[in-house]
């Protein structure tokens, strides 16, 4: 029972207890599964439309055999009443299953959903994007070799609710399930095994902003700048942008000025900017994709504009928003073509803050984007020099107008850069070259009087 008691202005509050119309929730809706890889169903369903006056505490995800309603094959808890997906893994390859959830509040349990659709468990080892892309073989997954292949499920993270800022130099963040942001104000943090997904909203947060934050600076009495997050870390985490529509300009793991950015074998969706490292910084076997396009913006899975030394390698980026219908290219192989909002590259490199020196872009899987490389040249308007290698690269077929805008003067590219298809070198460096091999649909054909023969 609630207990009140009275204001000296006359209002009445509750010290304690819940109120006495709280009453168990509704059903979660749109039960949805899928087998993105061997043994594994991923779940996702929509919030209890009536939440009985409480919030949900969590949500209990049920796998019964296809035609057996009765008996729970593997039954999940999903501890933070906010998350609407899961993984569910120790599945039988090539069994069929349904999922059920339902939702629990301080009233107790909802009534069980109506089932799924009946998906069949994968034997296949390669995960499959949401979108429907593949990784290729070659490549790392941090879907499976991030937070779950270091022995982790989600469900051995620690729930934490809110933005969370650092504290002192040499912070370790770990093993957290963060409903938030991270702002990093000290030197050398290391932040590992977790999933940051941010709840900003867009009247909340400017854009710019970055979910795992490094872009902290002091300035002295002369102007000096002093950055304040030199050597972060992020290791083997997800970082999953803000899904208020109305928010469409948030980066994901951002150094700003500092020094020494690590990101390795974290897996980042949902976001503009998904990665932007600075001088000294070793980007590494993450995953990028499901770019948040923005509004009057780019939206590019790698952008460094500042510092010398940088080492890009081993990544899946996907810049593409893909649609949903396949279509019959002009060469024959059919596709699904991107969707026209697409605003992003894969790469973008632009040395606005002086000159940007002895970059590393090395075997990195590319998929998408109005151009899939856009790179500023040595001395173009107010841009610094820019220099280094592109080396070992995959580019896949799709992208909007063609592989690279600008390499940027200064950057070397060589014949270990390939088709994805044909592991064949194109002719890269001029996108209006007629003997340019990339696949563009315009009402069924190719563009520009292009060859075709690559495959996405």
């Amino acid at each position: 029972m609630a207990i009140l008691k009275k204001r000296t202005n006359s209002a009445w509050r509750i010290l304690s207890g819940a109120p006495s119309n709280v009453v168990s929730s509704t059903s979660p809706s749109a039960v949805a599964a899928s087998s993105p890889t061997a043994g594994t169903l991923r779940v996702t369903w929509t919030a209890p439309s009536n939440t009985g006056n409480a919030d949900i505490l969590h949500y209990t995800v049920k796998i019964r055999v296809d035609g057996d309603i009765t008996n729970t094959v593997v039954a999940t808890s999903v501890t933070n009443g906010n998350d609407l997906e899961t993984l569910v893994t120790g599945l039988t390859n090539g069994t069929t299953y349904r999922a059920y959830v339902l939702a629990t509040n301080s009233g107790g349990n909802s009534p069980e959903s109506t089932q799924s659709n009946a998906a069949t468990v994968t034997s296949a080892t390669t995960y499959t994007l949401p979108s429907g892309m593949v990784i290729p073989s070659g490549w790392d997954n941090p879907k499976t070799t991030g937070i779950i292949g270091a022995g982790m499920q989600y469900g051995d993270l620690t729930p934490y609710v809110g933005n969370l800022t650092t504290t002192a130099n040499n912070q370790v963040i770990q093993n957290l399930d963060i409903r938030g942001n991270i702002t990093v104000r000290h030197n050398n943090v290391t932040v590992q095994h977790c999933r940051i997904h941010s709840v900003q909203t867009s009247n909340v947060l400017t854009g710019g902003e970055s979910i795992v934050d490094g872009n902290q600076s002091t300035v002295d009495g002369g102007g000096n700048r002093t950055w304040l997050a030199n050597n972060m870390a992020v290791r083997y985490c997800e970082v999953i942008g803000s899904l208020d529509p109305n928010l469409n300009d948030q980066s994901g793991i951002c150094i700003g000025g500092g020094d020494g950015m690590v990101a390795d074998h974290c897996h980042i969706h949902n976001v503009s900017d998904s990665l932007l490292p600075s001088g000294n910084s070793s980007v590494t076997h993450n995953l990028v994709y499901d770019v948040k396009v923005a509004t009057g913006s780019h939206a590019d899975c790698i952008q460094i504009i500042d510092g010398d030394n940088a080492l890009i390698q081993d990544n899946t980026l996907l810049a593409l928003t893909p649609g949903v219908t396949t279509t019959l290219g002009g060469d024959g192989v059919t596709r699904i073509p991107k969707l026209d909002s697409v605003g992003n590259s894969v790469v973008q490199i632009g040395a606005q803050t002086g000159e940007l020196l002895n970059l590393t872009i090395n075997h990195n899987y590319m998929s998408g984007g109005i151009y899939t490389i856009n790179s500023n040249n040595t001395n173009e308007g107010t841009y610094g020099a820019i220099t280094g290698a592109y080396t070992n690269n995959v580019f896949s077929g799709y992208f909007h107008y063609g592989p690279v805008a600008n390499f940027g003067s200064g950057m070397t590219f060589d014949n270990s850069n390939v088709w994805e298809a044909t592991r064949e070198t194109g002719s890269w460096y001029n996108v209006n070259d007629s003997s340019e091999k990339y696949w563009h649909l315009n009402a069924g054909s190719p563009v520009n009087g292009t060859t075709t023969t690559t495959t996405p």
